[in-house]
């Protein structure tokens, strides 16, 4: 049966670094779980960094969401921090017909 998992903590690095220190932990242990899962994981969501970042994760498109909390600026750790000037978001995930689309709304 298809999934999706979701999660707080994300499981790959944003670049962001000070939001990178907490990534989640136990990474090899879920990554060791989601290979020999006999379910079809079809995507991974977490938010914490409060911003929409996409990647991978165990071969698994992963999503970070934004947030209806203050987003975290987008700092590569460079001497200047960048301003936020993102609204508020959320995401809105659809499953029709065997194909998942997820959304990035504004709010």
């Amino acid at each position: 049966m298809p999934s999706l998992l979701f999660m707080h903590h994300h499981v790959f690095a944003s670049g962001i670094p000070t939001l990178d220190k907490t990534l989640c932990r136990g990474l090899d242990g879920l990554e060791a779980l989601i290979r020999h899962s006999p379910n079809r994981l079809l995507a991974i969501a977490s938010g914490h960094v409060h911003r929409p970042v996409a990647g991978m994760f165990a071969g698994i498109p992963a999503c970070i969401c934004g947030s209806v909390c203050p987003a975290n600026p987008l700092w590569f750790g460079i001497v200047d921090v960048p301003p936020v000037q993102d609204p508020p978001a959320l995401m809105i995930h659809l499953y029709v017909d065997n194909v998942l689309t997820s959304y990035h709304i504004c709010v």
